[in-house]
């Protein structure tokens, strides 16, 4: 896999020989450049928050929640393989 570089990080060797591997470092968030949303965006993003706000809501209502989004966290990591 080729790996370009945009300055939004770097690969970083690990180990050596047989159980040499590399792994992403990010760039600090301070080194990026700032995100500019136009206003369509920031109403998108408001909606999105109100929604998530919802679902934390009903979620108080859903007995053993944690299991519930496990089986459902699993089920997208499957779909998503």
């Amino acid at each position: 896999m080729k790996i370009e570089n945009n300055g939004q990080g770097f690969l970083r060797k690990n180990l050596t020989g047989e159980l040499e591997y590399s792994s992403f470092v990010p760039t600090p968030l301070s080194n990026v450049a700032a995100l500019e949303l136009s206003s369509d965006t920031v109403k998108l993003l408001s909606a999105c928050s109100r929604k998530i706000g919802e679902l934390e809501g009903m979620l108080r209502f859903v007995p053993n929640a944690s299991m519930y989004l496990a089986m459902y966290v699993r089920k997208e990591a499957l779909l998503s393989a």
